[in-house]
């Protein structure tokens, strides 16, 4: 989509352990940032992904994931870590705000 664009790195220990490592040199600082994410469950990769760019002085996080599990109150607990939350609806919860049923519709609909 022609935007700048990095990677994370994830070091997980348990399902509420983790630590997310980002490319030394890069400043964000004063950028908006779209963090992307394939599943949320619990939520603790995010929010300790949150809490490392809040503390680098990134103070406008936009999360968007494809599937919100959502498990342990996480949409409440990241909103409050000051994100704006978006999720597909594959599963049905509170940020479901990306509608891909005719995308997957069109995928399935050349299986025989």
């Amino acid at each position: 989509i022609g935007c700048e664009y990095h990677i994370l790195h994830k070091k997980r220990w348990s399902s509420h352990q983790v630590r997310i490592y980002l490319k030394k040199g890069v400043d964000l600082r004063r950028k908006s940032v779209v963090i992307v994410d394939d599943i949320i469950s619990s939520g603790q990769t995010m929010l300790e992904t949150i809490r490392q760019l809040k503390a680098s002085g990134i103070t406008d996080i936009t999360v968007i994931c494809v599937h919100g599990i959502f498990a342990e109150n996480a949409l409440e607990r990241i909103k409050k870590a000051g994100a704006k939350v978006y999720s597909c609806n594959t599963i049905p919860n509170p940020a479901e705000k990306i509608d891909v049923s005719a995308i997957l519709a069109e995928a399935l609909s050349g299986w025989k």
